[in-house]
């Protein structure tokens, strides 16, 4: 699901919304995909899908001459999230999505 680059502005929570709803659903197998053994090619498709589901709507936010400042912007949003749901996994999902 897109959200415009305005609601996000408005309410940047709506992001973890989604993650966290999607992860509690699927929490056996983000586990596996987050865990010690799992892969960095998971972390790279995450990486790849919220670029490529946000890219329209990010861009309104930044200009074609700062492709690399937003290449920045989808790692830094990949990695806090990814860093978020391992901490909320690790916990045992005490917190309610």
């Amino acid at each position: 699901m897109a959200h415009p680059a305005r609601e996000i502005n408005d309410n940047p929570l709506v992001i973890l919304e989604v993650l966290y709803d999607y992860v509690s659903e699927h929490t056996a197998w983000i586990s596996l995909l987050l865990g010690e053994n799992g892969t960095l090619s998971f972390i790279n498709s995450l990486n790849d899908v919220v670029r490529s589901c946000c890219i329209d709507h990010w861009m309104e936010i930044f200009t074609k001459k700062e492709a690399k400042t937003y290449d920045y912007f989808c790692s830094f949003i990949v990695s806090g999230c990814v860093a978020l749901v391992n901490d909320w996994l690790n916990s045992g999902m005490k917190e309610s999505a």
